[in-house]
């Protein structure tokens, strides 16, 4: 709970009937009931987590330490409820209901039994719009084959896409729709025409070579978006979608026989131990892959523009390979490799002339980074330490774009609140420039050094700075006022007051957000 507010219940006035909450509710009893029969066999701990979010998407039991070990082998996407799991759901029903019977009456029956069985899968999930996607697109899929028309699953694709933004243009700007769409597409097109390249003859072979075909088309067209989102590549991905997706299909098999079976003890003790077991198991694959060496590359920097060359070469080099133009596809790819190199080469000697001051808006802490190079030195008041790993999964995107996510040091700024204290820190970079950080009774100077004369561009206002008739006395002249988050809001518009009286320019961190400066040279 973020927040609390209190309302008169004389100012409450229904609007509409909450009919749609209560099947969301009951929907939400029900996956709530098949985590209690998953329980009530005795299924607990990782494996219920895993269990959990895999068949109905309830997370609730998934700790942190587990996600982070199945994002880093590339697996993370088997714990939330997506296409997989849809796609799965659709084929266990066709192989269920799969006869060499080709009448229209059984067509019918076959499609409304699947799209009544994967829409009620879908409302058991929470309506997520991954699932949603899966669903629109498998329906669309099995109303082609009812009808008895030629499938074209491009235009089924494309079908699907329009229609979802058609009820939501919002969604095209998504990660998960752009993810669900490439992975798909990229299966559509590369799958069929890699798996052309070697067909062994063995057929257990022939399985491993579909499945490794199968992570490598997604990951043609995904791997960008992985890159430019979260900054991280698995590099045994291939490896963990080899084990990882048929022990997917088989703890789905084995949910759904548990649940149907739970009312015969027996049976559904064999295969809830049966289930528990291959739970732990996929858990050890995923914790001993994590541990290879080279498992992941992490804070890789990929910018926009290099997202947008890529696919802008790749199209090319599809539509060379279409007309059999070979030896441009070569030249395409060698103009990629330059233009990325080339890119990344001027982004660094960027990087290595930068220097900045950042405080941020955060409450936890007052915080100010001093970026030098590819160096931050991280600066905050108090006497207890900096959590630097929560502050790394904040600010991480941010500090791998300034190209400082590898070198991050922290120095504390005490503080005694009995007594006035002043401390200069030496900071030759900031030119001509110095800024004064005030917090409570202490004052900090930030300067090229105590005999170089300085203006002062900055004075930030930290808490228990006290009013402006209190500090400003034994302060100078100043040409910008900074206010802190967590400066009290009082005393934050005293402030803002005597600023705007002063005409002296002044920016609130709490309403704006955090503050940049780049000192220079006067």
């Amino acid at each position: 709970i973020h927040y609390q507010g209190n309302i008169k219940s004389d100012r409450i006035r229904v609007t509409k009937n909450g009919q749609n909450l209560r099947l969301r509710r009951w929907a939400a009893l029900t996956a709530r009931h098949i985590v209690g029969i998953f329980k009530a066999h005795h299924i607990s701990g990782d494996e219920l987590a895993v269990i959990s979010a895999l068949t109905v998407g309830n997370r609730d039991y998934l700790e942190a330490d587990l996600k982070n070990e199945y994002a880093g082998v590339g697996a993370l996407h088997v714990l939330a409820v997506s296409g997989l799991h849809v796609g799965i759901l659709f084929l266990f029903i066709n192989l269920l209901l799969w006869k060499n019977n080709n009448t229209k009456l059984f067509r019918m029956l076959r499609f409304f039994a699947t799209t009544i069985a994967i829409w009620f899968y879908v409302f058991l999930t929470g309506l997520s719009p991954s699932v949603i996607r899966a669903a629109v697109m498998f329906s669309l899929f099995q109303l082609a084959r009812t009808m008895n028309r030629p499938v074209n699953s491009f235009n089924i694709l494309a079908v699907s896409a329009f229609l979802i933004l058609l009820a939501d243009p919002l969604e095209l700007f998504k990660a998960g729709f752009q993810f669900s769409y490439l992975a798909v597409w990229g299966i559509l097109y590369f799958y069929p025409r890699l798996t052309e390249l070697w067909m062994p003859k063995i057929p257990f072979i022939d399985r491993i070579w579909q499945l490794f075909v199968l992570s490598i088309s997604v990951q043609i067209v995904t791997f960008p978006l992985s890159l430019y989102y979260f900054h991280q590549f698995p590099c045994y991905f291939w490896l963990t979608n080899l084990i990882i997706i048929p022990l997917v299909w088989l703890i789905m098999m084995g949910s759904i026989f548990l649940i149907i079976f739970t009312w015969v003890p027996v049976l559904s003790s064999i295969v809830s131990l049966i289930l528990d077991h291959i739970l732990e198991f996929q858990n050890g694959v995923v914790s001993v892959i994590g541990k290879l060496p080279l498992s992941q590359l992490t804070d890789v920097s990929f910018s926009g523009f290099q997202l947008i060359i890529y696919f802008v070469f790749l199209i090319a080099i599809l539509i060379a390979l279409e007309g059999n133009y070979y030896k441009l596809c070569i030249w395409y790819l060698m103009i990629l490799g330059l233009t990325n190199a080339g890119y990344c080469l001027i982004i660094s000697g960027i990087q290595n002339d930068q220097h900045e001051v950042i405080i941020y808006n955060t409450y936890n802490y007052e915080l100010i980074s001093l970026i030098e190079g590819h160096k931050q030195n991280l600066l905050y008041f108090g006497t207890d330490s900096l959590n630097t790993e929560k502050l790394r999964r904040t600010y991480r995107n941010f500090w791998i774009q300034k190209g400082v996510a590898k070198s991050v040091k922290t120095t504390c700024l005490n503080v005694d609140e009995d007594r006035n204290m002043m401390c200069r820190m030496i900071i030759p970079w900031l030119k001509s420039s110095s800024i004064i950080l005030l917090h409570g009774r202490s004052v900090t100077i930030l300067s090229t050094g105590e005999g170089a004369a300085t203006t002062v561009n900055i004075l930030y206002v930290g808490e228990k700075s006290g009013f402006p008739d209190e500090v400003l006395p034994s302060a100078r002249k100043f040409n910008k006022l900074v206010i802190g988050t967590r400066v009290s809001p009082y005393v934050a518009r005293a402030w803002e007051s005597f600023a705007a009286e002063h005409q002296i320019p002044y920016y609130n961190i709490r309403s704006s957000g955090a503050f940049q400066f780049i000192p220079i040279e006067k």
